[in-house]
């Protein structure tokens, strides 16, 4: 698949800045949150950050650092 469909340059930058980002917050260098939602709700990105809102509204997080990051299946 990766020989068929290659990742373009921008593609590659935006994978390792998450991978980035995401070991910031698990080795405690971030104060971000991470939720991770999917891989069957996240083909819709509308309707993720919606759940994503809704989450932070309910947990008191809103307007939180936050880190959004969907499931690959």
């Amino acid at each position: 698949v990766k020989e068929q469909f290659p990742l373009t340059k921008e593609a590659e930058k935006t994978v390792d800045e998450g991978r980035r980002e995401l070991s910031k917050v698990f080795s405690g260098d971030s104060d971000k949150f991470v939720l991770v939602i999917g891989p069957c709700s996240a083909d819709n990105e509308d309707a993720v950050k919606a759940a994503f809102e809704a989450l932070a509204n309910k947990y008191g997080l809103a307007g939180a650092n936050a880190l959004l990051a969907a499931a690959a299946k």
